[in-house]
């Protein structure tokens, strides 16, 4: 009778001891899964906050872009030997050239974290990019025609088809008043894609 109680003991002990290894193994994987789950969002979180760094910065070089004061010598300097009536345009040149070089620094860092982001997230990311760099393509556009418009060769002639034409032109480059078109569509864009970066911090705006 003893010894069918301590076989029967001896069971039930190995059959704990065996359940007991089952919950930690189960225990350990459980937790190997969090800290893997863990990793993955800390990983998503700086990425999205570096994004989301990199889009105040390019939000900040398109308004510097725009701002219809400048500097002397903004740029850089002027060959000596231009034509005196091909000075200020030359100047104005340098001083876009300067201007939109600096956004396209900011946009170099952004184009390779968006590489990043693409590759872990998929190409959701992308459209919403997609939608800031189009209008920033579009303020290329008036910029460029904007320095046309400003060479001697068109001195008194319109390089636009009318005023309207002109004041458009000059509302999408400088801006600085209720009637902006550019700011609020390029706002609107950027809040999107902030938006979107906000869902990868774990927070939504």
């Amino acid at each position: 009778m003893m010894e069918g109680i301590s076989e029967a003991i001896s069971a039930l002990g190995q059959f704990l001891m065996a359940g007991a290894a089952i919950a930690g193994a189960v225990a350990a994987f459980m937790g190997l899964d969090r800290w893997k789950n863990q990793t993955v969002w800390q990983g998503d979180r700086d990425l999205a906050r570096k994004l989301l760094v990199s889009l105040y910065l390019r939000k900040n070089a398109v308004k510097a872009v725009r701002n219809p004061f400048g500097f002397e010598g903004e740029g850089g300097p002027i060959a000596a030997d231009t034509p005196e009536d091909e000075k200020n345009w030359k100047a104005t040149l340098k001083k876009y050239q300067f201007r939109l070089g600096k956004l396209e620094e900011v946009k170099s860092e952004i184009f390779a974290l968006e590489a990043e982001a693409k590759a872990i997230w998929g190409n959701e990311i992308e459209e919403f990019s997609r939608q800031v760099w189009n209008r920033e393509h579009e303020l290329a556009v008036e910029i460029y025609e904007y320095i046309n418009a400003q060479h001697p060769r068109y001195r008194g002639s319109d390089y636009f088809e009318d005023k309207e034409a002109r004041k458009s032109n000059s509302l999408q480059v400088f801006g600085g008043s209720s009637q902006d078109p550019f700011w609020p569509k390029y706002d609107a864009a950027c809040i999107n894609l902030e938006t979107y970066l906000r869902t990868k911090l774990g927070r939504k705006q």
